[in-house]
């Protein structure tokens, strides 16, 4: 999540979100922030948004400050792009077995803790990302 929905929930306060299931187009982000809501969940479980329109989400959360968390399946590769695309964060339902708990570490942090490697747009979520140097 970003920093001010962070600092939010440290302080107990509540966070309001939005779930779009099956239509979300961008003007409704800026509606969203504007009413006051603190996030946007993508369902991309059962919703039908397809990578280049969860990409173009992200990047328009990103500029208006409304985070956009995914909920998708727990597998390495789709936590991962879901991540490098800029979500804010993830949301695997029926995340029940230890290999996907093992997919879902694996894909959302780097190494030593993980096997995500640093790119595209979600580098923006990696703490002091622009301070480390990737050799």
């Amino acid at each position: 999540m970003t920093n001010a929905v962070q600092a939010k929930l440290a302080a107990g306060d509540t966070v309001v979100g939005a779930l779009a299931t099956d239509t979300c187009d961008e003007p409704l982000l800026l509606i969203l922030r504007e009413a006051g809501y603190d996030f946007l969940m993508l369902d991309c479980e059962h919703g039908a948004f397809g990578w280049e329109r969860v990409a173009n989400l992200c990047r328009i959360g990103r500029l208006i400050e409304l985070p956009i968390v995914v909920r998708c399946m727990a597998t390495y590769e789709i936590i991962r792009r879901h991540l490098d695309m800029g979500a804010a964060g993830i949301i695997t339902p029926m995340t029940e077995r230890p290999e996907q708990l093992s997919a879902l570490r694996d894909a959302c942090f780097l190494p030593p803790q993980g096997r995500r490697g640093p790119g595209g747009p979600g580098n923006e979520h990696v703490p002091d990302f622009s301070r480390q140097s990737w050799q």
